[in-house]
């Protein structure tokens, strides 16, 4: 059992609810060369985890207790999954029906809708396929050519591209894209992410389904009618696949430099409730609905020695305990 500081800290912080932030969760044993997500066995210990310690809520809840004013319970935590990637569907929801455990799935539409990888799912493709020797000159990388040699090697170089790219104009990241699969090939695995039928039938089971844009730029590098569009477009076309509202919005990359007073604006204005960052923490009074915080759930902030929960571990990291005594400062450069 979890006992001592960390349970302490939980009970100071109960009133204070957290949103939980997933992309993918992974058979068990997929080694992808981009790792975005944990397996279905931690995952589901996690789930375990948070229903014996946690009251594990609808994002509704949250939203409608600021801006209502509505209770909540202790230790209130919403899940949420960002992308719309296919496991969604076939790993993590079976494990949270299982468990009568409501979330909230953030669909990039336009991907989904066109049977398309996501960019940096078919950036990481075209590296993988990359003849050894390959310099990554003349595809919008800051700083000197990486050569793509072994699997490190391949690893860092897709850790550089992505993080320059995401500083570079949306228009310009795709140039370069499509440069790189020009250059090296590669097949970012068709069927990656959902059918909009699969969007429909999540609905129909009653998962709740919120919008990640068209095609996950990030919005404040787009002019307004642009920004606009990605906001406005994509709630329209959820509504009409599932035949239901659609209630809530994800920013792409998320952080606050990303999502600028027009773009929140716009979202409001889109008929959208509320909103979810990247913004590491919890959700409190003084928080925006429109820009929420969440907390990313990862593999390292749970695992012990034998691949399992730390229990002790996944309990401090949860209750904000590193971030208060360390002092620390996430700047989660994650694209999600």
């Amino acid at each position: 059992a979890v006992a001592g500081l960390p349970q302490a800290i939980l009970r100071w912080r109960e009133r204070a609810p957290l949103g939980l932030r997933y992309p993918r969760v992974y058979p068990d044993g997929a080694r992808p060369i981009y790792r975005l997500g944990l397996e279905r066995r931690l995952f589901e210990e996690q789930l375990d985890f948070l229903g014996r310690h946690f009251d594990v809520v609808p994002l509704s809840s949250i939203v409608d207790s600021l801006r209502e004013g509505r209770s909540l319970p202790r230790r209130a935590v919403a899940i949420t999954f960002d992308d719309g990637y296919r496991d969604n569907l076939t790993e993590a929801w079976p494990a949270l029906q299982a468990r009568g455990m409501p979330v909230t799935v953030f669909v990039t539409v336009a991907a989904v809708e066109g049977g398309q990888s996501l960019w940096w799912d078919r950036l990481a493709a075209a590296i993988q396929a990359a003849p050894a020797g390959s310099a990554t000159a003349a595809i919008g990388l800051d700083g000197p050519p990486a050569r793509l040699d072994d699997g490190p090697s391949r690893v860092r170089a897709f850790d550089r591209i992505r993080e320059s790219w995401k500083q570079q104009p949306w228009d310009h990241v795709r140039e370069c894209l499509t440069r790189c699969e020009e250059e090296w090939g590669g097949d970012a695995a068709a069927g990656q992410l959902l059918t909009p039928e699969e969007v429909a039938r999540l609905a129909r089971e009653g998962c709740d389904i919120g919008s990640h844009t068209l095609d996950h730029p990030i919005l404040s590098r787009l002019g307004h009618a642009e920004a606009e569009r990605q906001i406005v477009e994509s709630r329209r076309t959820l509504e009409d696949w599932t035949g239901g509202q659609v209630r809530y919005f994800s920013y792409p990359n998320g952080k606050r430099d990303d999502v600028t007073s027009h773009v929140g604006e716009t979202v409001r204005r889109a008929g959208y409730e509320g909103a979810v960052s990247t913004i590491e923490g919890r959700v409190t009074p003084r928080s925006d609905p429109f820009l929420l915080e969440r907390k990313g759930a990862t593999e390292g902030m749970c695992m012990n020695g034998e691949g399992g929960v730390s229990e002790a571990l996944f309990t401090l990291e949860l209750s904000g305990f590193y971030d208060l005594v360390l002092q620390r400062r996430r700047r989660d450069r994650g694209i999600h």
